[in-house]
């Protein structure tokens, strides 16, 4: 059902990251609201110097993202993971890592993102 906490709060997004030599790409609903939640309390404490990282990992375990202090100065280090595999087609898996370099304002302004997104859909239920 799609009101319940499992199945109610898959979110379709669409997603891009890219550095100079690689861009990946997906979309559909690999988001989980309560996974949304979660990192968005994280992403505060790790502002507020709470906790020295912030991960999501997400239950679609294909993809995963780490915010990790990086120095005493407000800047961060955001690693993007996303690991491909389709046994059906007979393509080998791929892994792709992207690194970059943020500081605490980039934190804050995602951070309003994802509470902006919760706004408009809020958790439903709880397991």
């Amino acid at each position: 059902m799609l009101s319940d906490f499992w199945d109610g709060n898959w979110l379709n997004a669409r997603w891009t990251v890219r550095n100079d030599v690689a861009l990946v790409s997906w979309s559909g609903p690999f988001l989980h609201a309560a996974e949304l939640e979660d990192v968005a309390k994280q992403l505060n404490d790790l502002r507020h110097n709470r906790r020295q990282d912030a991960q999501v990992s997400p239950t679609e375990g294909w993809w995963d993202v780490e915010f990790v202090k990086a120095g005493k100065h407000g800047h961060f280090t955001t690693r993007v993971t996303v690991n491909t595999s389709n046994p059906t087609s007979g393509s080998a898996a791929s892994r792709h890592v992207f690194e970059y370099s943020i500081d605490q304002t980039d934190l804050a302004q995602l951070e309003s993102q994802i509470e902006s997104v919760l706004r408009e859909f809020p958790v439903k239920g709880r397991p």
